[in-house]
């Protein structure tokens, strides 16, 4: 059960969610792997953490990032992990926008804190090891990348 203050806030929601199920296609070597996962994810963990300011920032930055406004996407997450900064979900979609970035470096900085602040969130951790290994194929980084994917079977 999802708990909003305003129609604003469940409209936001629901556009998010409709824009995360059409770029579902996008192939996970380009860093758009897993969004709708992420998106539930996040929603099912961030429910017990995440005080409500950061939960209204979370769902204006999946909108942005919905849009392809990443810039602006990543001002919302920064504010909510100034808030909270140990938001793991913010972390790792920190990750994922470095990724479609072409930034391997951030994106295995931010998934690498995002799974330090993860708790026992198994799903989060996994999408945050599918992002470093990601980078790591971008960077030719052979050994990077067995490391990444003994992980994710370690998870699942």
């Amino acid at each position: 059960m999802i708990r909003t203050t305003s129609p604003l806030a469940c409209t936001s929601f629901c556009v998010f969610m409709l824009a995360a199920c059409s770029s579902l296609e996008t192939p996970p070597e380009a860093g758009g792997q897993d969004t709708l996962a992420m998106a539930t994810q996040t929603l099912r963990d961030s429910r017990v953490r995440a005080n409500p300011a950061v939960e209204g920032l979370m769902q204006q930055a999946d909108a942005l990032i919905a849009n392809d406004s990443l810039d602006q996407a990543e001002e919302k997450i920064e504010r909510a992990l100034r808030i909270s900064p140990d938001y793991a979900p913010g972390w790792s979609r920190l990750s994922r926008i470095a990724l479609s970035r072409n930034d391997p470096a951030r994106a295995i900085q931010m998934a690498k804190r995002s799974n330090a602040c993860a708790g026992d969130a198994v799903e989060l951790k996994m999408l945050n090891w599918r992002f470093i290994r990601d980078a790591r194929l971008s960077l030719n980084d052979v050994e990077g990348v067995e490391q990444a994917d003994a992980e994710i079977r370690r998870l699942q």
